[in-house]
């Protein structure tokens, strides 16, 4: 599988991806890394020094060597002073993506398993405004499944990508997605904040959302090239 591979497909980003196997000998890590996972169950420590391993292979195509990747508070990555990237996984899959950030100003990643990720009427009011709703309406069965999964992790996607200049939380309902195409296998879409977030203005409409989908996984990325406004 490369899904992260083909939504970085003729842009600036490098992106390593695989599958998580939790019976493979673990990857090594720095000591700054291993005293983040000093009280960490295995499945942590399996997620966090696969994608800790695939960020630094994607760091390496940028020329930077291999050295330690600490996490902020809230468990980001600290990257490089030029560097910006991300790190995301679920059960089974992980990926990491870095770019220069003379070419990518907000970069964002999330990956989504159907099976393991509940998306009832509950689910879906927690994280869908009304025009989401609205959206969604007009699909049946795994389709309206596949849509739903396709917000979730467009916010996931673009809340990532857009933290590290925030600093700020922002809830599901505090940004709507507009989807400008949708079909089975790939969506493109925007996110369009409905609250003020950092120095993000409500009303600023921010482009460049993808989304691919298989029969197992939904993963979406948020980009903004270094010379593209917020519109």
């Amino acid at each position: 599988m490369n899904l992260f591979t083909r939504l970085f497909e003729s842009v600036p980003v490098a992106v390593k991806e695989s599958a998580i196997d939790q019976m493979a000998a673990l990857p090594a890590l720095f000591p700054e890394e291993e005293a983040l996972l000093t009280r960490a169950v295995l499945k942590r420590r399996v997620e966090f020094s696969t994608g800790r391993q695939l960020a630094r292979e994607a760091l390496a195509e940028l020329g930077i060597a291999a050295a330690p990747i600490p996490a902020n508070t809230d468990r980001s990555p600290v990257w490089p002073d030029n560097v910006v990237g991300a790190i995301t996984h679920c059960n089974s899959w992980c990926a990491a993506g870095v770019a220069f950030k003379n070419d990518i100003r907000y970069l964002g990643m999330d990956i989504e398993e159907y099976l393991l990720r509940k998306m009832d009427a509950g689910m879906i009011d927690h994280i869908c405004v009304p025009e989401e709703r609205d959206w969604l309406s007009s699909y049946r069965g795994d389709m309206r499944r596949r849509a739903a999964m396709a917000v979730f992790s467009a916010k996931e996607a673009w809340y990532k990508a857009g933290f590290p200049t925030a600093q700020t939380f922002l809830d599901f309902k505090g940004a709507r997605i507009s989807f400008e195409s949708f079909d089975d296998h790939h969506a493109i879409w925007r996110g369009v904040l409905l609250k003020d977030w950092g120095p993000f203005r409500s009303g600023d409409s921010f482009p460049f959302g993808r989304s691919l989908f298989d029969d197992r996984y939904v993963a979406s990325v948020f980009i903004r090239l270094n010379d593209t406004p917020v519109g």
